[in-house]
């Protein structure tokens, strides 16, 4: 894994000494249903879930600073889609296709892109990680 894509810890001095406490890992959810947001941002902690619905001037950067990112196949437009990927593979950022917008087909995509970002996987040519 490049240096550039470690994980970064924080320090912190809480009277014992400096212990390192990782920092969440960054999900990007592109497309879906606007009414499921709430619900596709249900996380435990050590994760951040956000979403973006519309191809807009904030999606590519947005994308940019994501660990991971979900595409909502079904519920998200061509040229996002395409900026995204495209975004995906330039930074080697792990990518997940969910193929429905329900909340459990995007959960089970956002654990599979936290998973590899956590473990550093989706870094390399292809970056599209899919649901066995």
């Amino acid at each position: 894994m490049s240096a550039s894509r470690a994980r970064s810890f924080e320090t912190r001095d809480d009277g014992s000494g400096v212990l390192p406490s990782p920092r969440a890992i960054r999900v990007l959810v592109v497309g879906g249903l606007t009414r499921l947001d709430a619900h596709y941002r249900a996380a435990p902690a050590g994760v951040e879930i956000d979403t973006v619905n519309a191809d807009g001037g904030s999606l590519e950067t947005r994308a940019a600073a994501a660990d991971a990112i979900v595409l909502v196949v079904g519920n998200v437009s061509h040229a996002a889609a395409a900026k995204v990927r495209s975004i995906a593979r330039r930074r080697g950022t792990p990518l997940a296709s969910a193929t429905g917008a329900s909340v459990s087909r995007v959960r089970a995509a956002i654990a599979l892109a936290f998973v590899a970002a956590r473990d550093g996987e989706g870094l390399g040519v292809d970056t599209t990680l899919r649901l066995a």
